[in-house]
C-alpha cells in the first residue's frame, strides 16, 4: 500500500520538523513550496527521504486559495498512490482507534475518510514545543473547531486518488461525485494553528501581507486578540 501526504508551504521552518516527523510513516510527502520561502523550510525538507519537492510561485507573490486547489487536485488526477492525504503544515491527523493508520486504510471498502478536527492551544501545563519529541502529545488540550458549524472541521481529507476527488477551498468540501463511497470510519488530528502563539502571531502578520484585502489591518489589534484568545484557553481540557 502506498500513502502520499500533499501540502503547500511557505516558511514552515518552524512546524515542518514535526509534520515531517509525524507523517514519517508515509511513502511520500510531495511539498509545493512556494519560491517565496526564505526560512530555511527546503533544507530541513532535504533531510527527510520520503519528501519531494516541487516549487511554485503565486502571481505578484500574492497567496491565491483557488490556485493552491487548482494545483492540488490537478497533480491527484496523475498520482499513482493508494491513499492520498491533502493536508496543511499545522494539520496532524491519526486513526480514532489506537491503530496504524496503515492497519485502518487496508481494510477499507469505502473511498474517502474524514477527519475530526481539533483546535490545539498550549494549556498552563505545557512546554516549548520540542521537535526532538512526538508531536500531537505536546498540544493535547484544546476545543473541537466552530461548534457551532462543526460539518466544517469534520474534514474529507483522506481519498484514493483515483476517483477524481475536485476538493474545494480549504478541502473542507469537495465537488460530486457519483464514485464517491465514504468510510464510517475517521480520523481525528489536531490543529496547530495556535500551538505556540509566538510563531502563530508571526505566520498572520506575515500572511497579512500576502493575501489581497488584508494588507492593511491594523496589526497591534491582531496581535493583541490573539495573545488575548490564547490566555483564554490555557485550562482547555484535554482532547485526546
Amino acid at each position: 500500500m502506498k500513502i502520499t501526504v500533499i501540502s503547500v508551504w511557505y516558511n514552515e521552518a518552524i512546524l515542518a520538523p514535526f509534520f515531517l516527523t509525524h507523517y514519517s510513516y508515509v511513502d511520500k510527502i510531495h511539498i509545493f513550496l512556494d519560491t517565496a520561502t526564505n526560512d530555511g523550510t527546503e533544507e530541513m525538507c532535504k533531510q527527510y527521504g520520503n519528501v519531494e519537492i516541487e516549487k511554485f510561485s503565486f502571481p505578484s507573490n500574492m497567496f491565491d486559495e483557488k490556485i493552491k486547489m487548482r494545483k492540488i487536485n490537478n497533480f491527484i488526477t496523475e498520482l499513482k498512490s493508494d491513499w492520498v492525504y491533502v493536508l496543511c503544515s499545522d494539520e496532524f491527523i491519526f486513526p480514532e482507534t489506537k491503530e496504524l493508520a496503515r492497519t485502518v486504510l487496508a481494510r477499507q471498502t469505502a473511498n474517502l475518510l474524514y477527519a475530526k478536527m481539533w483546535q490545539s492551544w498550549r494549556h498552563k501545563t505545557e512546554t516549548d514545543l520540542d521537535p526532538f519529541n512526538p508531536s500531537v502529545y505536546q498540544r493535547r488540550h484544546g476545543s473541537l473547531l466552530y461548534k457551532k458549524r462543526t460539518k466544517l472541521y469534520n474534514k474529507p481529507i483522506i481519498a484514493k486518488p483515483e476517483i477524481g476527488i475536485g476538493w474545494k477551498k480549504g478541502q473542507h468540501s469537495y465537488l460530486k461525485n457519483e464514485e464517491i463511497v465514504i468510510s464510517k470510519e475517521k480520523f481525528v488530528g489536531c490543529h496547530w494553528k495556535n500551538a505556540d502563539i509566538d510563531s502563530a502571531v508571526a505566520e498572520r502578520m506575515e500572511r497579512c501581507e500576502r493575501m489581497r484585502g488584508q494588507q492593511n489591518i491594523d496589526r497591534y489589534a491582531l496581535e493583541e486578540g490573539m495573545r488575548k484568545k490564547a490566555e483564554e484557553h490555557l485550562n482547555d481540557p484535554q482532547m485526546f
